[in-house]
């Protein structure tokens, strides 16, 4: 698998997914419209993955791909019928966990296929503290 998160059109994803499967993803400022956005991909893109961006960047330098650590807002996606599976991702953190299960209860978690931790999680840069992560997992499974 290959996570796209640049600039690609559906036409390039299309061309990639003839290899190998894609994840595009996406990047939502806070006016962005999300069904808008991923509309032209269902075709070329495998799975979604939505991210927040950086609202608005003013120059191609503030342009982030990932690892902004904001917070997504999950909201943006509740109600919606996404239709492919997607990756939640977002500046998510290990207190999340409570967030998480209350967005579960949504219908379009039905698409739900990868809650995407970031370097909340780890001790040092690049290793995940699995103590973390296993308390995510508790958390995440207790009702």
């Amino acid at each position: 698998m290959v996570q796209l998160h640049g600039h690609e059109t559906a036409f390039e994803c299309s061309k990639i997914a003839d290899y190998i499967d894609v994840i595009k993803a996406f990047r939502f400022s806070d006016n962005d419209h999300v069904q808008w956005m991923i509309k032209d991909f269902y075709d070329s893109a495998d799975m979604f993955l939505f991210d927040t961006g950086v609202t608005p960047p003013k120059t191609e330098e503030e342009v982030q791909y990932g690892g902004t650590g904001r917070k997504f807002d999950w909201s943006r996606l509740k109600g919606l019928d996404i239709g492919k599976a997607f990756f939640l991702s977002g500046g998510i953190e290990p207190t999340d966990g409570p967030m998480i299960k209350e967005f579960l209860e949504d219908p379009v978690a039905k698409d739900l296929f990868v809650i995407d931790i970031n370097s909340r999680f780890e001790s040092t840069p690049g290793v995940k503290d699995l103590s973390k992560v296993q308390q995510f997992i508790n958390d995440l499974k207790s009702s």
